[in-house]
């Protein structure tokens, strides 16, 4: 006990332990209290070591490499000497307090019994370690790997991520790569992402270090897979690591000769949703349809499905809503059951979020934009019914952001308020960044609509600065309209102008062509705010906003942007056409006249005809 007291009053000297209202606390954490150990104390512990024995001093030597707990039937495995016969050696320094403490008892899956010690102090097995000479380091390390790799037997999955350390120690880089992978995946399993991300990234690490041959190939074409997922996870779709590693898994499929497999179809619908997320909607489109072609070759529902999910959401960003529609209803008739199952069982998962809810989010989203209110929010309501039941964060973050978006599209500015904090307290909780600032610019808008301008327009320009970090290069159109109405609502004109500017810009270099109509309304309605003067050019604004929605058949958009030009030409006295028109766009609906924008619009045409 001497040696630890020496640290402690070490460590108050130092100010790393201090007292606080008669209890003490270590403000910079335990790693604070083990740094800068002082040497008196390192030598005090070397004394106390030697004066043991040697074979003393080789059996706690040959525990440290075991760990801070361990085993001693895993000692005995590396000293190859029997188990009984060490017992007594641990039992008679446990009972002279010198070095470890008994913990128990274990018994591993193949029978094997025996006790469990532990060290005093993280000190003794620390220093203890650094004792060891490192050619023997390894010996012992690849000595225990097998022994607990023998000893586990068919659930050695469960224990990987010790048995990758033994090996890794021990120089075994082969299976130190497969128990890498395995704990990974078991790491993905808790929805400890950040861990999975790094067996993942030191596997990739492990496997450059070993002979080039067909196999290593082939796994490290795996790991780079689960790696792009996991860091799809926690950064985003948008991420240049998670790119970078599906750009290296779409290589090692051409080196592999894999061009015509499911794994190869795989990758092209993930770097198709990256390219998509990332802005570069021409690149997602080819890469979707070429993801198309393979899966129709290969008649697979699980590839067919997730290339049609693929193209149908990248072309609902383009504006090709009819197109868009086919290929996700497409998708829904291939999808399968088991999907699910292999996203929430101990199976290897292709998938991030539930295909299902994926499908049916998206869907909804563009049947709002099609003006079918009541089907979009039934697959929404779906989607949210469905997530509760799984213990998935990232199906659920993502179901509650799409809902947030589609609030959003439908003017339910509570249910925005609702959605958006739910999903900031989940993306918050897993640490999902992209989720987070998608939440908190919502969660802006929302406050911005109910009055708290100044703090709501704060949060939208945080987030959008978060969303860049994530590495969407440049914020696409739709965010930018978000932002301009935000300025258009706080009086802030000129700069929701520039915005707006901004905004048609991205659109046109980016492709991405659905929202393209809103903007133009939206642009509309910053001139008339802007100046009394702006009459036409608003009009024209408001024209343009009709005609592409028409072209777009995005009969939500044309509705609103008829309403616009409506209240403008009411002020104008000039008001026929354009109320003629409204009520043409109004009665094409056959749904949803309880939603925000039709009531509106069914009390503009009633206001009409009273007058």
């Amino acid at each position: 006990t001497r040696p630890i007291i020496t640290l402690l009053t070490d460590a108050v000297q130092r100010g790393v332990l201090r007292e606080d209202t008669g209890s003490w606390e270590v403000p910079e954490g335990l790693d604070g209290l083990m740094t800068g150990v002082p040497t008196s104390l390192q030598q005090m512990i070397d004394q106390h070591i030697d004066q043991l024995t040697l074979d003393e001093q080789k059996l706690l030597e040959a525990a440290s490499v075991v760990g801070k707990d361990f085993n001693v039937a895993a000692v005995a495995a590396q000293l190859e000497q029997p188990t009984e016969m060490i017992e007594g050696q641990y039992a008679a320094l446990m009972r002279r307090q010198q070095v470890v403490q008994e913990n128990g008892v274990s018994e591993w899956p193949d029978g094997t019994v025996a006790t469990r010690y532990t060290f005093l102090h993280d000190l003794y097995h620390e220093m203890l370690y650094a004792r060891v000479p490192a050619g023997q380091r390894v010996q012992w390390h690849r000595r225990i790997g097998l022994r607990l790799e023998q000893a586990y037997g068919n659930v050695t999955q469960k224990y990987a991520g010790e048995l990758a350390m033994h090996f890794l120690r021990g120089h075994d880089g082969q299976r130190a790569a497969s128990y890498l992978y395995a704990a990974g995946e078991q790491a993905r399993l808790r929805h400890a992402y950040h861990e999975a991300l790094s067996h993942f990234s030191k596997g990739i690490e492990v496997l450059n270090d070993l002979p080039e041959t067909c196999q290593r190939l082939q796994d490290e074409l795996q790991f780079q897979i689960s790696l792009g997922a996991a860091l799809i996870v926690t950064k985003g779709y948008a991420d240049p690591d998670a790119e970078h590693a599906y750009t290296q898994a779409q290589k090692l499929c051409r080196q592999l000769d894999l061009e015509s497999t499911p794994q190869h179809i795989h990758v092209l619908s993930r770097l198709s949703g990256i390219y998509d997320n990332q802005g570069h909607l021409r690149r997602a489109r080819e890469l979707g349809e070429q993801c198309l072609s393979l899966a129709q070759c290969q008649q697979d529902s699980t590839h067919l499905r997730q290339a049609h999910q693929a193209l149908g959401r990248t072309l609902l960003r383009c504006g090709e809503l009819t197109a868009a529609r086919f290929h996700l209803e497409q998708a829904r008739r291939f999808y399968d059951p088991q999907d699910d199952h292999k996203l929430v069982s101990s199976t290897p998962r292709p998938h991030l979020a539930v295909p299902r809810l994926t499908n049916h989010y998206t869907l909804g989203l563009l049947l709002q934009l099609q003006g079918y209110p009541d089907q979009a929010q039934h697959w929404m309501d779906q989607a949210l019914l469905q997530v509760r039941a799984l213990s998935h964060p990232y199906s659920q973050v993502a179901v509650l952001l799409w809902a947030t978006r589609l609030a959003y599209h439908r003017r339910e500015v509570r249910l925005v308020r609702e959605y958006a904090e739910a999903s900031i307290a989940l993306a918050t909780e897993n640490a999902f960044t992209y989720w987070l600032a998608r939440g908190r610019s919502y969660h802006g808008w929302a406050l911005v609509i109910e009055g708290e301008t100044d703090t709501g327009l704060a949060q939208i320009c945080q987030s959008l600065e978060e969303l860049q970090a994530t590495g969407i290069t440049h914020i696409g159109p739709a965010d930018l309209g978000l932002l301009a109405e935000a300025y258009e609502r706080t009086g802030q004109i000129q700069e929701g102008l520039c915005v707006i500017a901004k905004a048609l810009e991205r659109a046109n270099e980016m492709g991405e062509q659905f929202y393209k109509a809103e903007l133009y309304r939206l642009k509309g309605e910053l001139l008339l705010k802007q100046s009394a003067t702006e009459v036409s050019e608003a009009r024209a604004c408001f024209y343009q906003a009709l005609d592409i929605a028409g072209c777009q058949e995005a009969k939500s958009l044309e509705l609103r942007s008829a309403m616009s030009l409506c209240q403008l030409e009411q002020n104008q006295g000039n008001r026929d056409q354009a109320y003629k028109l409204l009520s043409e766009i109004y009665h094409w609906f056959t749904e949803g006249f309880d939603t925000v924008e039709l009531q509106e619009a069914h009390a503009l045409l009633e206001a009409d005809r009273t007058d």
